[in-house]
């Protein structure tokens, strides 16, 4: 069942504020997967005349198939065209769609990745003042990806962007309301498990509680969360066997930087820039020592910040063996000994 639109307000009115624009606007979305994000461009160019794409791992000359026949649900006659590169697929849709319309293309790094030269032949596009105001929105999950096309300042789209938006998980008060909870309170341990990720609260709410979601979802091998880190991980981390083993130490109490280094064998300076990344991507916090001010600091400790992962990384990960032998109600029994107080919800 899908959850009511939640939130967001903020982030429409920017978007839609840039479409209305009389010159060409190019807008970015990017952020953690399972946010969001295309639900909120559907939700803002609702009332738009749009053309949405979702970016693939297909052979590009198979995408650039694909996005011709979407423009041609709005643009008669556009997909009985064969386009021989993907400039002349988007100086068709310049020319042939009204001023005002939209194209969304949603996993644009998926995209780029087949087809390197995109970025450059969207540039010369908005750069175009023949073009009138024709508006371009892209958005994907790789935030490194996403904000290397946006923020580099040697990038092709660099300086062209109206909004740079990050869509990240949304603030606690929001999940009483995707879950039906009553009571503050009782928001507490899904919080606790599913974090502020929309989806993982859309995912819960077809459970009859928490644990059984829990159960079902993430403890089970087969549940469609049980490995979700690493899909995470792959988005954003250019070595992800070294991220998950450092957040695989700190998710069971492993916090200094020197602990780390001992635990994995690794000098220190080594793991600062994945720990950095971690950072970046708001998976993990650096604390200071008390009444130190200095972040830098090697006596700060790392701490996973994101419920989600500080919940699979401490239950999920040291009994991956047990789980997979379906010894799932041993491991639930600890969990729930774990967990603050009875289950409530």
């Amino acid at each position: 069942m899908q959850l009511p639109f939640l939130n967001r307000s903020l982030e429409i009115a920017r978007i839609q504020k840039a479409l209305q624009r009389t010159r060409t606007s190019l807008v970015v979305l990017y952020g953690r997967r399972r946010c969001g994000k295309s639900r909120l461009l559907v939700e803002a160019s609702a009332d738009l005349e749009c053309v949405y794409f979702v970016g693939d791992d297909r052979h590009q000359t198979l995408q650039r198939r694909a996005l011709a026949v979407e423009i041609g649900r709005a643009l008669p006659g556009f997909a009985e065209v064969e386009y021989p590169d993907w400039e002349t697929l988007f100086r068709q849709w310049w020319h042939r769609s009204r001023p005002g319309s939209v194209l969304i293309l949603d996993e644009f790094p998926s995209m780029v990745a087949r087809a390197p030269e995109i970025p450059s032949l969207l540039q010369k596009c908005i750069d175009d003042p023949r073009h009138g105001a024709h508006h371009l929105i892209v958005a994907g999950s790789s935030q490194r990806m996403m904000m290397g096309l946006a923020l580099d300042s040697h990038a092709p789209l660099y300086g062209r962007a109206r909004e740079i938006l990050e869509i990240g998980p949304l603030d606690p008060p929001w999940i009483l309301k995707a879950l039906a909870i009553q009571e503050p309170e009782q928001a507490l341990d899904p919080f606790s498990v599913w974090g502020g990720v929309p989806r993982y609260w859309e995912l819960a709410r077809e459970y009859g509680s928490t644990t059984e979601a829990l159960r079902e979802l993430i403890l089970d091998p087969l549940g469609v969360l049980h490995r979700e880190p690493e899909r995470l991980l792959l988005d954003d981390m250019r070595d992800v066997v070294q991220a998950f083993s450092v957040l695989s130490l700190v998710g069971v109490g492993c916090h200094r930087i020197s602990e780390l280094g001992s635990r994995l064998g690794r000098q220190t300076t080594s793991l600062s820039r994945p720990l950095e990344r971690l950072i970046e991507l708001g998976l993990v916090d650096r604390v200071p020592p008390f009444g130190t001010p200095d972040r830098g600091s090697g006596r700060s400790e790392y701490r996973i910040s994101d419920p989600f992962l500080r919940f699979w990384f401490r239950f999920v990960e040291p009994n991956r063996s047990r789980l997979q032998a379906r010894q799932i109600d041993a491991v639930w029994t600890e969990v729930r000994q774990e967990m603050k107080g009875p289950e409530r919800g």
